[in-house]
């Protein structure tokens, strides 16, 4: 029996390296397109060899189609696929139909539309989330560019003006849930890796305003340094 048990155990062996090489052999010449077509890009030739390096210790999946949990007695349309989902790719800003640098004219700022949102599904009860529901905002859309706010409607939304300053002060793009920042969510969750924020903002606003803000907020007037008077009526 124990002879047997050694042999399985060199047979399966034997199977698994021959799954690996046939597996290297057949996405072998699709990841070195992607690593010479992204080559510029240390990041995602690294992500690249990742996904290749996960695929290959996960051949069964690939084999195998999903099972059904037990404890489900019918068919669910995503159980089949859940453990390929972490292969999909979430772009959550696609400027490649701008010419120039983008720019953004945001006059709802709430914190959700200006910094992104990480969405949740159900799921048998349970809200569950993965790094494909992260969306970004519309200042994920005006980096590299231009951003456009009316200074009235951000002073009006919770966290999105002291947000923006952090975020212009940082230099970084954080997508986090609000009620973190007042510590009224402490369940697992999300935490994206904060994006290299270079954008000019544009405040609209009437001069008392400028004058309010120059006056009791410190921050201001080291973010804003530029001012721009416009006449009452104008072509």
């Amino acid at each position: 029996m124990r002879r047997l048990k050694d042999l399985e155990r060199k047979v399966n062996e034997e199977l698994q390296k021959l799954n690996r090489e046939v597996a290297l052999y057949t996405i072998g010449h699709l990841v070195s397109d992607l690593t010479e077509k992204y080559k510029e890009f240390p990041d995602v030739t690294a992500y690249i060899d990742e996904v290749r390096d996960d695929i290959l210790e996960n051949l069964t999946q690939f084999i195998e189609e999903p099972k059904v949990p037990p404890q489900l007695p019918f068919p669910v349309p995503w159980i089949k696929e859940l453990p390929f989902r972490k292969y999909e790719v979430n772009v959550i800003v696609d400027n490649s139909d701008f010419r120039g640098a983008p720019v953004i004219m945001e006059l709802n700022p709430t914190y959700q539309n200006v910094f992104g949102r990480i969405e949740k599904e159900a799921q048998f009860g349970v809200l569950t989330t993965d790094f494909t529901m992260i969306r970004g905002g519309s200042l994920h859309k005006a980096n590299g560019g231009y951003m456009v706010l009316p200074a009235e409607e951000i002073l009006r939304n919770l966290f999105s003006y002291d947000s923006l300053k952090r975020a212009l002060m940082n230099e970084r793009i954080a997508i986090e849930e609000a009620g973190e920042r007042l510590g009224f969510i402490t369940t697992k969750g999300l935490r994206p890796e904060p994006i290299p924020l270079s954008v000019k903002v544009v405040l609209i606003g009437n001069p008392l305003l400028y004058q309010q803000l120059y006056a009791l907020d410190m921050d201001f007037k080291e973010l804003f340094k530029v001012k721009a008077d416009f006449d009452t009526s104008m072509d």
